[in-house]
């Protein structure tokens, strides 16, 4: 069923913009009316809480969003440290995103992704406790508390998501206390699987997880030739990690994930991107004109999400394309 209350729409950052860029994107996005600023954590890309204050800085009623945390490369004391800091100098404007993280780009920082779900569900429940300023004794799949204790506080309570791309994760995600953000490159239909997950691991667990908010990301492009090679690029990277693989193999299209996987753990992108087919693009994106695109941001919303984050482009075209359909569907 899908959810009655309004959607919204936001922007990503990928983590590889000037800073400079990501400035002005910033401020053209709060005028334009986005509800947030999502921040993707990349390792070898830009520091996404670090891009996040900075952002929150140049802005003045914008949400940011640093996301995909992961606890196999933080740590949830650090992490409540930062978003409580955060939390301060912007409040009512700071949310997070705690997420498995790139398998392939943790194993070359030497990090090893095991016992995922318990991994990312462990680390939502530190920082529920460290956010009540009391000693924490506890123990998760990748850290220790021996009486660790937050000591600044943050203004306004900082609402946590899980990321989740896979049904699995969603369900586990609903069983703790956080909302529920999809990556990139979900259909519409694999989205409403993941919110129905979402959904009935909080029912299992004796909750309600209606309440709570549901964000997704999606590849955003025009219907100029350029914009949907650079959304097929995007997918090429996007599917080098392998928990898309139900996603993908879902959609029945001809994609090898494999040869993908391959080809950018050779940093051969350009031939990941020509394994991509046209009907990936169309599929796992909101791209083409302007009519088309609000129409596959509504099927979002009505797949059960109430917030659609998309990438502004490169071009002085897709920013403008990508701002006026914000506008539009916000209002």
């Amino acid at each position: 069923m899908a959810d009655a209350r309004r959607g919204r729409l936001g922007i990503r950052f990928e983590g590889f913009e000037t800073l400079d860029e990501a400035r002005a994107l910033a401020r053209e996005a709060e005028v334009a009316g986005a509800s947030s600023i999502w921040m993707s954590q990349h390792l070898g890309g830009r520091d996404a809480p670090t891009l996040a204050t900075i952002i929150a800085a140049s802005t003045a009623r914008i949400r940011v969003v640093p996301s995909n945390l992961s606890p196999f490369i933080a740590h949830p004391t650090t992490t409540a440290m930062m978003l409580a800091t955060l939390a301060e100098f912007a409040p009512g404007r700071v949310a997070a995103s705690i997420g498995i993280g790139n398998p392939l780009d943790l194993s070359q920082s030497g990090a090893v992704v095991e016992q995922a779900e318990d991994a990312v569900c462990d680390f939502v429940a530190a920082l529920d406790r460290l956010f009540e300023r009391r000693p924490v004794v506890a123990s998760g799949r990748t850290w220790r508390l021996d009486g660790a204790k937050l000591a600044v506080a943050a203004t306004v309570a900082v609402p946590i998501h899980v990321t989740a791309l896979e049904p699995k994760m969603a369900q586990r995600a609903g069983a703790t206390t956080a909302g529920l953000q999809l990556s990139a490159g979900f259909s519409p239909e694999f989205a409403r699987a993941c919110v129905e997950a979402f959904d009935g691991g909080a029912a299992q667990a004796g909750g309600v997880a209606r309440t709570r908010p549901r964000a997704g990301f999606a590849y955003f492009g025009t219907d100029a030739h350029s914009s949907f090679e650079g959304v097929r690029r995007k997918l090429a990277y996007l599917f080098r990690n392998r928990l898309m693989a139900q996603n993908i193999a879902l959609s029945g299209l001809p994609i090898d994930q494999a040869a993908i996987i391959d080809c950018v753990a050779r940093r051969d992108l350009d031939a990941a991107t020509r394994l991509v087919p046209d009907a990936a693009v169309r599929a796992f994106a909101i791209t083409g004109d302007a009519a088309t695109c609000r129409a596959t941001v509504q099927r979002f919303f009505d797949a059960g999400l109430d917030e659609m984050l998309i990438n502004v482009g490169s071009s002085a075209a897709e920013r403008t394309a990508a701002f006026d359909l914000i506008a539009a569907v916000n209002g």
